[in-house]
């Protein structure tokens, strides 16, 4: 599935660790121990991928089911002249096929992957009902949300636009126990947050310049505070953009 000229390593070891899918997946639904611990069993193997890497190795083909574990990442598509819309910024826990014949993935941070086989998802979601209903609902969750993106790109101003996208990272960022102490490491740089909201570089950095003046959100270097969520959230139009509801709103 993966080769080298993609840098990525592959290890079966054994490893401690937090996969953000069980944080994200609880959200929607209680996991029992036993299916906590299947899930952890099936993302052991894991696959490592160097920063800025792309587009990563096409997997159209197969119905396996990639986790992001560690690392940021962006879903995205190219127009005629090469210019690139990002359709979705993944987080740790997000899972998604690395390419489903039109839009490619990149690795926008050190990135940790793990492969869930079609076979052993089914097996999964059968002898764990629970972990099969909070998957279900995990991804029409993020099928709702980007409804809500297409919302903001296509009605609402640049600043607006800008301060959409910094609520919905902060607030899955914070779903998954990313926040620390006010602040999220943040890996996006302009350009990227400029492939996103549809602007210029030089807009976005004007943008992000007047949200800092007005004390609601400040990047700076790979930091993101946020000073006023509710009041950038309420700029932003965030929860009407929306449909739907669900503990991670």
């Amino acid at each position: 599935m993966f080769n080298a000229r993609f840098s990525i390593k592959a290890t079966a070891e054994k490893e401690a660790m937090d996969p953000k899918l069980i944080s994200k997946l609880a959200k929607f639904s209680a996991l029992s121990p036993e299916s906590e611990h299947a899930l952890r069993d099936a993302l052991t193997y894991t696959r490592f991928v160097a920063p800025r890497t792309g587009p990563l190795p096409d997997t159209s083909a197969s119905d396996d089911t990639l986790v992001i574990l560690e690392g940021w990442a962006a879903r995205y598509s190219l127009v005629r002249d090469g210019r690139r819309q990002i359709t979705a910024f993944l987080l740790p826990g997000d899972h998604c096929r690395l390419s489903d014949g039109a839009q490619d993935t990149v690795a926008i941070s050190p990135l940790t992957l793990s492969v869930i086989r079609a076979d052993e998802r089914k097996e999964l979601e059968t002898a764990h009902p629970d972990l099969a209903e909070a998957m279900v609902a995990a991804e029409h969750h993020d099928r709702v949300r980007l409804c809500g993106l297409a919302t903001a790109l296509g009605r609402l101003d640049a600043e607006q636009r800008i301060a959409w996208t910094l609520c919905d990272l902060w607030q899955r960022a914070d779903a998954i126990g990313m926040i620390d102490d006010g602040h999220l490491r943040f890996p996006l740089t302009q350009p990227d947050i400029a492939d996103h909201t549809g602007l210029t570089p030089v807009h976005v950095n004007r943008m992000m310049r007047k949200l800092r003046e007005e004390g609601l959100a400040e990047h700076k270097g790979q930091c993101l505070t946020i000073h006023d969520y509710a009041a950038l959230a309420a700029k932003s139009d965030y929860r009407s953009c929306r449909t739907g509801t669900s503990q991670l709103a």
